[in-house]
């Protein structure tokens, strides 16, 4: 697939949220030879779109063309909370919309979100650039064990690079006869292990994990996060122990 490079960001007019919605995300995206009209033409004849705005919860989803940006796109849609977005995250339509995003090469991809987890509900989420660590695929295999959405992108080496989205994080766990060791590559997020405080992940940040510590590790609440992590000491009979979610209480706790 074509890779686009991101463009500057360009700013967006406030708009006039409902009372009721809890979350507003406008995603841009750019495209060549008007391949950005083609995919909302096809999005709408499908029914693909008119099925994601039947999700329960559902209270946007509308698509615009920006007067600025003759290849331009602009999506808005908004959700009654974060359990809404995730019904339609976890439902067919989102793999049938990003495969019509790839058939029609779109790049460029720019996400501004109201996050009701931020400090000031106002304030747009930080966004990475995938086209330096790919965003990977949806992380379906172990869904069950993050609150949020998180991607993969296996690397060579037993090394794998995670993408979670703001507010992503998976649940408290523990490797046994074994080391994990996380590097921070793009935005912010957090690592915690039990009864310690939490360290903030920026680029850069290296965590080694003890064996048999219990941990987790997520995104920002108003950050996307990316991550590279790989085993080493491993030893005979290795292997990982999913407990409980991080509760919302214990999210929230150790945002500064």
């Amino acid at each position: 697939m074509k890779r686009f490079k991101l463009f500057t960001v360009i700013a967006l007019f406030v708009m006039a949220i409902p009372c009721n919605a809890q979350l507003t995300i406008n995603i841009r995206y750019t495209g060549a030879k008007g391949a950005a009209k083609k995919y909302v033409k096809e999005m709408e004849e499908s029914g693909i779109a008119d099925r994601i705005r039947a999700v329960e919860g559902c209270l946007r989803y509308d698509y615009f063309f920006p007067a600025d940006d003759p290849e331009g796109l602009l999506l808005i849609d908004e959700w009654a909370d974060q359990a809404a977005l995730d019904r339609y995250h976890a439902s067919p339509m989102m793999g049938e919309a990003a495969a019509l995003r790839e058939k029609y090469e779109l790049g460029g991809r720019q996400i501004r979100r109201f996050n009701p987890l931020a400090q000031d509900a106002r304030a747009f989420v930080q966004t990475v650039d995938f086209s330096v660590w790919p965003q990977g695929q949806p992380n379906t295999a172990y869904a069950q064990y993050f609150t949020g959405n998180s991607y993969l992108a296996p690397m060579d080496g037993g090394v794998a690079n995670v993408t979670f989205e703001p507010g992503c994080r998976n649940n408290w766990h523990i490797h046994h006869r074994q080391v994990q060791v996380l590097i921070c590559v793009a935005g912010r997020g957090w690592y915690q292990e039990w009864g310690k405080p939490a360290v903030q992940l920026v680029p850069g940040t290296i965590i080694e994990i003890p064996e048999g510590a219990k941990h987790w590790h997520g995104a920002a609440a108003d950050s996307w996060m990316q991550h590279l992590t790989f085993h080493k000491d491993v030893q005979d009979g290795a292997s990982n122990e999913w407990l409980e979610p991080v509760s919302d209480e214990q999210y929230r706790s150790v945002r500064n």
